[in-house]
């Protein structure tokens, strides 16, 4: 564990994966959004990048300016490439510092940027993926899906299908293991977790709406609260005052 790392009020360490996903533009920024709060409460950040490259743009300059490190690695938009073979060798050898990234554990925060993207074109298999995430729960205490994710790892390695070895432990979405499923069976894996992904992203933006809705009648309510005890706050000594003048 870094020196600089947040425990909870008991002392444990408390780990969490986030996965930005979905059409268009956006997901990197999500991530360097969570990377500008982590560095703000002084976690050590490090982002790697599987798909920008040698050129110049934003992010470097501000991660500079902010001190947390952004490691470019890929060569550009690769997804209509001519040269297959050499883009998922870049790819490889990004995914194996972000695996030693993993295993030294230097930093609060890891953020690998487009790795979504690298599985879902087929430049990355994803069982290596899920050894990583194997070894992070042993780096990461307490996760509530720790051993779910433990366990799948173990089973992928074992030679079990991965549908069957996430929907083992039941802590998974069934529409997420029958699309995983399906792509195994089917030979479009990649496509599949593409789809996955993006069911998973419109369900939490659902579940995020119905929670706003809810909580703006809450609030108002709420707020009208604050307002009245204030206002009681205010008036009642001058009842008061009032009474020991009579």
């Amino acid at each position: 564990m870094s020196s600089t790392e947040k425990k909870n009020p008991k002392g444990r360490r408390i780990g969490l994966v986030i996965v930005n996903t979905g059409n268009g533009k956006g997901k990197t920024t999500a991530a360097l959004g969570t990377a500008f709060r982590a560095v703000g409460v002084g976690f050590k950040v490090k982002m790697i990048q599987f798909i920008k490259g040698s050129w110049d743009y934003g992010e470097l300059h501000s991660a500079q300016k902010l001190g947390f490190e952004i490691v470019p690695m890929g060569e550009g938009f690769t997804w209509e490439t001519k040269d297959r073979e050499r883009d998922m060798a870049v790819a490889w050898k990004t995914w194996e510092s972000c695996r030693e990234a993993i295993e030294k554990n230097e930093h609060d925060l890891l953020i690998f940027d487009e790795i979504n993207n690298a599985i879902a074109y087929g430049y990355l298999d994803v069982k290596p993926v899920l050894e990583a995430l194997r070894i992070s729960a042993e780096v990461v205490n307490n996760l509530p899906m720790k051993r779910a994710v433990e366990d799948a790892a173990l089973r992928v390695r074992e030679g079990a299908p991965i549908g069957k070895s996430l929907a083992a432990r039941k802590l998974f979405p069934p529409m997420m293991i029958h699309l995983i499923s399906s792509g195994e069976s089917s030979g479009e894996l990649e496509k599949m977790l593409e789809r996955a992904a993006s069911n998973q992203e419109r369900e939490m933006d659902g579940l995020l709406s119905t929670m706003t809705n809810l909580l703006g009648p809450f609030m108002v309510v709420f707020m009208g609260a604050v307002v009245m005890f204030i206002v009681i706050a205010l008036l009642l000594p001058i009842f008061q005052l009032n009474d020991l003048v009579k």
